[in-house]
């Protein structure tokens, strides 16, 4: 993320933060982006689109902002559950349906957002070290500020460990198996 503050978009919300009154406590850091990367598109030397017709542009963009609004942790579980419907369909993936091209991307962008979680123990260790102390600095801050301390954010009460544990199978594992299970049916056509 461009220019992440280190803090959650629930943490953004609930402490009224510039950011999440500007795009109205919905998907904030995914608005921020993709308003700092389209005010980057207008500059000539930053627009890798200026060649292309103005439909492309306006359906690069469109797609775009669907699919990195879509990667908010908060509607995680319901596009795990649209990406898992459709895995299920003996049509998906239909390319030539946008629906199923904004999944396949959708997924895919939150697929890289938690693929760290993938990576070897050593890179493992070292990523969930960040993940934790993130977490942990976000519930000193809500604590330092008078606010509700978010869920594994109190380094006084969360354990790592168990929080990294609790991360993998309710978050990562789910994904990660639906996922597989696209790729396991495809190449079987």
């Amino acid at each position: 993320n461009f220019c992440h503050p280190g803090v959650t978009n629930h943490f953004l919300c609930k402490s009224r933060h510039p950011r999440a009154i500007r795009y109205n406590d919905i998907a904030v850091m995914q608005h921020y982006n993709l308003a700092a990367c389209f005010d980057l598109l207008r500059d000539k030397d930053m627009n890798f689109m200026q060649n292309c017709d103005k439909d492309t542009n306006e359906s690069f963009r469109m797609m775009l902002v669907r699919v990195v609004v879509r990667s908010d942790i908060k509607s995680h579980y319901e596009e795990l559950s649209i990406f898992q419907t459709k895995i299920a369909a003996n049509d998906f993936p239909d390319v030539d349906q946008l629906e199923d091209r904004l999944v396949l991307m959708g997924v895919s962008v939150r697929l890289a957002d938690i693929a760290w979680t993938c990576r070897p123990q050593q890179s493992f260790m070292r990523w969930g070290e960040k993940f934790i102390e993130q977490f942990f600095s976000q519930g000193d801050l809500e604590k330092q500020i008078g606010i509700t301390v978010s869920p594994f954010c109190d380094r006084d009460i969360v354990s790592p460990a168990k929080c990294q544990i609790s991360f993998l199978l309710v978050v990562v594992h789910p994904f990660v198996s639906a996922y597989c299970a696209l790729f396991e049916h495809v190449k079987k056509d």
